[in-house]
């Protein structure tokens, strides 16, 4: 999936500013997304941390969690297997305990959006990084959907959900999604200890 063979020089620049995005294979994402299009009538409401409750106020898109059991596809299979080396990669460059990943699709309708918010709480303090593997073919500045990262007031980042792209970022970060003027997909997930 990785465009580049040593992904060393990305985790240093996520290492000095918290955040980076890594090329991937953009053919293989558009699969995914292909992937997860024959499967949208299996997404549901997103939650709060814990809560199976979606709230509108927060988040407003629908998700569909992937693991092994659930991986139908060979590229659903294929991204699985890529995120676990890289979780091995991180763990080994960071010298930190990464024990397992989660990820889940996500799909941002016209006009739906996340609110500021860590991906880090009380109750869900082991996230260490987390992820956003872009699904979207064509994407433009007008389309909205940004996702939108903070230091306090600070801007940190502003990524076009456009596919190509793996934004990684420490879990304890703020960041929202703008809303989507047209249909955005992504698989969303996180490293965890």
């Amino acid at each position: 999936m990785f465009a580049a063979n040593d992904l060393h020089h990305y985790f240093s620049e996520l290492a000095e500013k918290s955040w980076v995005v890594i090329p991937v294979d953009k053919r293989q994402v558009l699969d995914l997304q292909s992937s997860a299009r024959k499967r949208s009538n299996e997404f549901r409401s997103a939650g709060i941390n814990q809560s199976l409750t979606p709230v509108k106020e927060i988040r407003s898109d629908k998700i569909l969690w992937l693991d092994s059991a659930n991986a139908d596809t060979d590229s659903e299979k294929s991204v699985l297997a890529d995120l676990s080396k890289l979780q091995n990669e991180l763990r080994d460059y960071f010298r930190i305990a990464l024990n397992e990943f989660e990820c889940h699709f996500s799909i941002y309708e016209p006009g739906q959006y996340y609110a500021r918010h860590k991906d880090t709480v009380k109750q869900n303090n082991k996230r260490i990084f987390s992820f956003v593997l872009y699904l979207n073919a064509d994407w433009a500045e007008a389309d909205g959907g940004q996702i939108v990262g903070y230091n306090s007031e600070e801007i940190l980042f502003r990524i076009q959900p456009l596919a190509g792209q793996l934004l990684v970022f420490k879990s304890d970060i703020e960041h929202e999604v703008l809303p989507a003027r047209r249909q955005r997909f992504a698989l969303t997930g996180w490293m965890r200890q």
